[in-house]
């Protein structure tokens, strides 16, 4: 069987978890080796910081209640319509 040429290669994420500094040292530096093994291929990223976590979900909550808000607005406003039509 051979290989696709449009098969696209997988990415990877390499993420560091609040603590990672005290993970054991083998493991720190097979992570590393691997990341310099993927290249272009391995991505790293981190999470915000745990004070951010809350403000963010907090913003998440008021789009989510604005949107839940507008819709059901439209709904009692227009009952003719069908609610496709309003989600849309």
């Amino acid at each position: 069987m051979s290989p696709n040429p449009k098969r696209q290669l997988a990415l990877f994420l390499r993420l560091q978890l609040p603590g990672w500094e005290q993970a054991d040292p083998q493991m720190i530096a097979a992570t590393e080796d691997l990341a310099a093994l993927l290249g272009e291929q391995c991505f790293e990223v981190s999470l915000p910081d745990l004070d951010e976590v809350a403000a963010i979900r907090e913003r998440i909550n008021f789009a989510e209640m604005a949107k839940m808000l507008l819709w059901v607005g439209a709904a009692r406003a227009r009952p003719d319509v069908g609610q496709t039509e309003i989600r849309d």
